[in-house]
């Protein structure tokens, strides 16, 4: 499964993009995995809500 998020896509200079290969691992998973993340990247300077 190859994942790719974004954060803060509006302001410039302040976009963060990650991205993620995980082998070997069903989609509900990676679904799951890829919301804890983005939240994961926007979290570092506060701006994150759950």
């Amino acid at each position: 499964m190859f994942s790719w998020a974004a954060v803060n896509l509006s302001p410039p200079g302040v976009r963060k993009d990650r991205h993620w290969l995980d082998l070997g691992v069903e989609l509900d998973w990676a679904g799951e995995r890829l919301q804890e993340r983005i939240y994961e990247i926007d979290g570092a300077n506060g701006t994150a809500e759950q």
